[in-house]
């Protein structure tokens, strides 16, 4: 049987970040159901998924709690795929936090938060980190789209210490369009 990609329809160039996103779309499925945009799954409560979500956190987000590379890289679709599903998770999950009763997850969530600058940094467009040597420049929009999800999570937050954390964190650069 073909394994078929996270992402995209040919042949997925490495399993394990394959694996990595059939979990993160797990997660964000049950993350969903936390902030009411699914129904809960038949015999699941709002307790019952927030301890799902919890137990899912630390497993799942494997690529992201990584180091990103310390140099560039030739453009991977299976890894920009893992990390920007991270990101679109991780800000549901964030969204899911403020909810009555979800209060548990947004320390669970800071703690991805410096590993969220770190990728955030590495796949902005203007630091040049992704060799593209189609030149067709696949990622761009994905890129900056997911960048500004986490963004807005961190800059919303009420915590003013892990704003002011990020702030001094992420280089101007970062934060500037490419």
């Amino acid at each position: 049987m073909l394994s078929v990609s996270c992402y995209h329809p040919h042949p997925c160039d490495n399993h394990h970040l394959h694996e990595e996103y059939k979990r993160i779309e797990v997660l964000r499925e049950l993350a969903l159901q936390l902030v009411g945009r699914r129904p809960f799954s038949s015999g699941t409560t709002q307790k019952t998924t927030l301890a799902m979500v919890k137990t899912r956190i630390g497993p799942t987000f494997t690529t992201l709690a990584s180091e990103p590379p310390s140099s560039a890289i030739v453009y991977d679709e299976d890894l920009l795929a893992v990390v920007l599903a991270s990101f679109k998770t991780c800000y549901i999950i964030w969204n899911a936090s403020k909810a009555a009763g979800n209060g548990t997850l947004a320390p669970m969530m800071r703690t991805l938060w410096s590993h969220i600058i770190g990728w955030s940094v590495f796949f902005h467009p203007s630091q040049d980190h992704i060799i593209d040597v189609d030149g067709l420049g696949h990622a761009r929009f994905f890129q900056v789209d997911g960048i500004v999800q986490v963004y807005h999570m961190i800059i919303e937050s009420d915590d003013q210490a892990h704003v002011k954390q990020f702030l001094h964190i992420a280089r101007p650069t970062s934060l500037s369009s490419p």
